[in-house]
């Protein structure tokens, strides 16, 4: 499990968590038939590359975050509105605080910290979920 923010629809996501479970049909969709060819974040190569995965692009050259502008920054996470519902629903919890405590890749947590309106630096959680 690995917490990252997505620049798409700026909201904290589990890499492990499909993108359909978290993301309307609309936003996902609307990148579904965008090309990696197309984006800029594409790197030309004998197998292509995307600059901001730092992966190989996906077999079918698509993907969520085609031409995303990439956020920066701090975050105030709060469940609801930057924290999708669904994201403590699956890890069966009910707070932003306890995901922090579920996953293990998470930052430690002061016990001081409230459970809601954790403060976070995007920087820290850049990596792009990718399906």
């Amino acid at each position: 499990m690995c917490l990252q923010w997505c620049h798409v629809r700026g909201l904290l996501v589990d890499n492990d968590i499909p993108c359909v479970q978290l993301c309307p049909d609309e936003t996902r969709l609307a990148h579904e038939r965008k090309n990696c060819r197309g984006c800029r974040h594409y790197l030309p190569s004998e197998i292509g590359i995307c600059l901001l995965t730092h992966e190989i692009i996906p077999l079918a050259e698509t993907c969520c975050h085609w031409n995303a502008e990439i956020q920066s920054g701090e975050v105030v996470l709060v469940l609801g509105e930057t924290v999708p519902k669904a994201l403590a629903q699956a890890h069966g919890v009910e707070s932003t605080h306890q995901i922090f405590d579920m996953v293990d890749t998470a930052p430690e947590l002061d016990s001081g910290i409230p459970q809601e309106g954790i403060l976070m630096k995007i920087e820290e959680r850049i990596i792009l979920f990718v399906e």
